[in-house]
């Protein structure tokens, strides 16, 4: 699967992926959450990958919200939650 904000690489056992917006010190947008969650989905879908890393490309791994575009607050939580850092409640897991 390809994605526009964001690279997903398996290999040897682990999933990597990487925050690919890196003129911009890959911030958060919508677009690139959705990325996330999809990729992230991916690779939990794979029996190749037990571990995942991710990673931000460049020379900072994310900078925050992209206040120039539509970022949803509420995109983090979701991204958190498919993560399993939250439980569907938004309370820690």
């Amino acid at each position: 699967m390809t994605f526009r904000t964001v690279l997903l690489d398996i290999a040897d056992d682990v999933a990597t992926v990487t925050l690919n917006r890196a003129d911009s010190l890959n911030p958060m947008t919508s677009e690139l959450m959705q990325d996330l969650s999809e990729a992230i989905a991916t690779a939990e879908a794979s029996d190749q990958a037990p571990v995942l890393v991710i990673t931000g490309a460049g020379r900072g791994f994310c900078s925050g919200a992209d206040l120039r575009t539509d970022v949803r607050p509420l995109a983090l939580v979701d991204v958190a939650t498919s993560l399993g850092l939250l439980a569907s409640d938004g309370l820690p897991s």
